[in-house]
């Protein structure tokens, strides 16, 4: 959920992201996770490579607030 929320704001908020992703520009993803994500993923525990790519610890309250997000889309509520 935070590379999620990081990835949204590098990539101009969610409806910029749902929009590109839409015309299958998937490079903004791939990119993403390329350069930031696999290429530290054998140098640095896990939890080290989320504050290097997010800035922020691991946060139960955002991983709620996505699955909250997610699921009131899915079911209207």
């Amino acid at each position: 959920a935070l590379f999620m929320k990081t990835l949204e704001e590098r990539a101009g908020g969610k409806d910029a992201l749902d929009e590109k992703i839409s015309r299958g520009e998937w490079d903004v993803v791939t990119g993403f996770q390329r350069d930031e994500i696999w290429r530290y993923g054998s140098v640095y525990d896990f939890e080290t490579v989320v504050r290097r790519v997010t800035g922020h610890p691991l946060d139960a309250d955002i991983y709620k607030a996505y699955l909250a997000d997610k699921y009131k889309e899915i079911y209207n509520h």
